[in-house]
């Protein structure tokens, strides 16, 4: 009896320091370590490699798979992820946003397994392009309806004219009037304040659409939304439930302006996620009065999942239909 729960004992220590496997997924990180990327990243290495060793414990080949998929392993294969666990020693590294290397090392430093996989959102997410277009609303639908800013931190600004002060605007795709940049004033003399008021309606669209204004929950966006097949989807979302999702999304936002039209500012937005090589574009009306009006309405056309390589070429094939009109 003694032998029994000795073996008991020890089956359920190596369980509990061993990668786990349930709910068709290994459990290989802390919540701590899934903070570098995209949680979308580090569920995608637990459900393939999971999947990958199903197809092995069945017999079947996993090359097929991988080699489609353009996963790679440097060293060790999917069944060894039954000895890694939440405390092993893991690195994750994104290479010039084309390939994840994700290493694994036991506690002398010896590589347990390395494998290298696209930064492609169709692969991390599990679906193509015209299926995940379709899930953006109810995506963006699952976000809380309030949005807190985040506080500001010390950063690098420039002062422009009018004691205008801008972040260090880093800008996408050598396209120099889309960039990242926000704008601040300093009513006091010593602290930044983003600039949101009906005198300076470009810097304040900016500054909305990155989610530094607070009071912001009433504002709505309407969506059309273009996807596969020339269909349109319609929807309306908070504003706050966008900036959630960018913020969850680990996106990245740019923000050029289009033109100033009658009916108010035409800016053009791009949400662009690094880690899984995709950006949502967005060309929006913020009427003129959308400073004093804090529940208005702000129309977006919406183009979901753009490959990251091709967005400069569809913005500008975009440029050139506007100019043959």
């Amino acid at each position: 009896m003694f032998r029994n729960r000795t073996i008991m004992a020890v089956f359920f220590l190596l369980s509990f320091l061993s990668g786990k496997a349930e709910g068709g997924r290994f459990h290989l990180f802390s919540e701590e370590v899934k903070t570098a990327y995209s949680l979308a990243v580090y569920d995608f290495l637990e459900t393939y490699l999971y999947r990958l060793d199903s197809l092995h414990r069945e017999g079947v080949q996993e090359h097929p798979s991988m080699m489609r998929d353009k996963v790679l392993f440097l060293k060790g294969e999917s069944s060894v992820a039954y000895q890694i666990n939440p405390k092993t020693d893991f690195t994750l590294t994104r290479m010039e946003d084309k390939m994840f290397n994700a290493v694994w090392k036991d506690s002398t430093g010896v590589v347990l397994l390395d494998m290298v996989f696209p930064v492609s959102y169709e692969l991390i997410l599990g679906a193509p392009k015209n299926k995940m277009e379709r899930t953006m609303e109810k995506q963006l639908k699952a976000m809380p309806l309030s949005f807190t800013p985040d506080s500001l931190v010390n950063m690098e600004v420039k002062m422009l004219a009018d004691s205008v002060f801008q972040s260090q605007p880093v800008t996408i795709y050598e396209i120099e009037s889309i960039s990242d940049a926000t704008y601040y004033s300093r009513p006091d003399s010593t602290i930044l304040q983003p600039i949101f008021d009906s005198n300076r309606k470009w810097y304040s669209s900016v500054n909305l659409m990155q989610g530094l204004i607070t009071d912001i929950n009433k504002y709505q966006l309407y969506i059309e939304q273009s996807v596969y097949e020339f269909d349109t989807l319609k929807y309306t979302i908070s504003l706050s439930q966008w900036l959630n999702y960018c913020r969850e999304m680990r996106a990245s936002v740019y923000i050029g302006l289009e033109e100033e039209r009658e009916d108010g500012l035409m800016i053009l937005l791009l949400a662009q996620s690094n880690d899984l090589g995709f950006k949502h574009m967005l060309s929006m009306i913020l009427p003129w009065n959308f400073v004093e009006k804090r529940d208005a309405i702000l129309k977006a056309r919406l183009y979901a999942y753009i490959p990251t390589h091709n967005v400069k070429t569809y913005y500008q094939e975009r440029d050139r239909k506007e100019i043959e009109k």
